[in-house]
């Protein structure tokens, strides 16, 4: 297990009765949100939860969830598991603390846990240098924070669609929604992602943009470089 990705406390298979089909059910750790009626990532952007506290405090709380979100990821790929549908509905917050808090913090001065959850459309592939996944079953998407390749195998005409390889992915396809997920962060809510316009593609020019979002200055220096160069290698013919 992984403190950055939902643990699986229990699974039991019920008796398959004739009019029913397999199941499973899962019991899931519990996730509480950091306030009342926020318990993901979307809602806490939505809601501005995520900006709450002051500069002092949404700075490390952003660069906290990035670096965690990028360790799940991590934990994943050393696995072969591709998720294929990271966004921030698909993560949840924990209010319990990742650092001891000061005395009297409430949990929005609190640095909080990122938990991955929904491996609905997960696939698994072959493990190379440790944490690169390839050759996964490509099965689903959110168009809007999928990469160029993925969105073009699930909105193209049909015999393009028949030309991707067998429908097949790279841990590239997390990567490039770990992108969407970190600049909707730092963007907040933004015009309702008017800043990426459905266009994968689009976070280059919104890579570039000095504008992109009132919270940008929030962003560390030297982050945007890295989620730039992270930016291009997805583009690249051999992403590494």
């Amino acid at each position: 297990s992984h403190p950055n990705v939902v643990k699986v406390n229990f699974v039991y298979s019920p008796p398959v009765r004739d009019d029913s089909t397999d199941k499973l059910l899962c019991m899931m750790e519990l996730v509480r949100g950091p306030k009342e009626g926020v318990s993901d990532l979307a809602q806490a952007i939505r809601d501005g939860v995520l900006y709450e506290g002051g500069d002092a405090v949404v700075k490390p709380r952003l660069m906290s969830l990035t670096l965690q979100f990028a360790f799940g990821i991590e934990y994943m790929h050393s696995r072969g598991i591709v998720h294929q549908d990271l966004k921030p509905a698909n993560i949840l917050l924990d209010a319990v603390p990742t650092a001891p808090a000061p005395a009297g913090a409430s949990a929005i001065e609190r640095l909080w846990r990122l938990v991955l959850m929904d491996f609905g459309v997960s696939g698994t592939g072959k493990v190379i240098d440790g944490d690169k996944v390839v050759d996964a079953d490509l099965k689903g998407c959110t168009l809007e924070y999928c990469s160029a390749r993925v969105h073009a195998a699930f909105t193209g005409e049909r015999s393009e669609r028949q030309q991707q390889p067998q429908w097949r992915c790279t841990h590239t396809a997390d990567i490039w929604c770990f992108l969407s997920t970190v600049l909707e962060m730092y963007a907040g809510s933004n015009g309702d992602k008017e800043w990426r316009r459905g266009e994968p593609l689009r976070m280059a020019d919104s890579l570039d943009e000095v504008d992109l979002t009132n919270h940008k200055r929030l962003m560390p220096d030297g982050l945007l470089g890295i989620l730039r160069k992270l930016f291009d290698d997805c583009c690249a013919d051999k992403p590494s």
